[in-house]
C-alpha cells in the first residue's frame, strides 16, 4: 500500500511539474491547475468531462495536486507564482485557516493528544 501510495504521488508530482513549468496560470492558481491535472487524468481514464464511478479511482485527489505545487514552491523554491499578488493571498489565507484551528478548542486538543501519544 505505500508504495503505491509514492507511486501515486511521484506520478502527480511529475503532472503538476510539468504543468507549472508549461502554464504560468498553473504557478498563480491552484484551481487552473487542479483542473489541468485532473483533465489530464480523466482523458488517461478514458473518459471525457463524464468519468465513471468505477474509473474516480484513477483521478488523483485535489489535496495531492495542491501539496505538491506547494511543496515544489515553497520547499524547493521552484516554479514561484508570477503574480505577487497570489504570494500576499496565499500568506493571508495561511494566516487566517491557522487561526481558525487554533480558536477550535476541541481541534487543539485533538492535536495535543496525537502529537503526545506519537512521542
Amino acid at each position: 500500500m505505500e508504495k503505491e501510495i509514492k507511486e501515486e504521488f511521484d506520478l502527480v508530482k511529475d503532472k503538476v511539474l510539468e504543468f507549472m513549468r508549461d502554464d504560468e496560470r498553473c504557478r498563480n492558481d491552484d484551481k487552473w491547475l487542479t483542473i489541468k491535472v485532473i483533465r489530464h487524468f480523466i482523458e488517461k481514464a478514458g473518459g471525457t468531462l463524464y468519468i465513471s464511478f468505477d474509473k474516480l479511482c484513477e483521478i488523483p485527489a485535489f489535496e495531492t495536486i495542491k501539496r505538491n505545487r506547494a511543496n515544489i514552491q515553497n520547499v524547493q523554491h521552484r516554479l514561484l507564482p508570477t503574480d505577487p499578488k497570489v504570494l500576499i493571498r496565499r500568506k493571508i489565507r495561511q494566516s487566517a485557516i491557522r487561526e481558525y484551528y487554533r480558536s477550535d478548542p476541541k481541534i487543539m486538543n485533538d492535536y495535543d493528544t496525537l502529537k503526545y501519544s506519537l512521542e
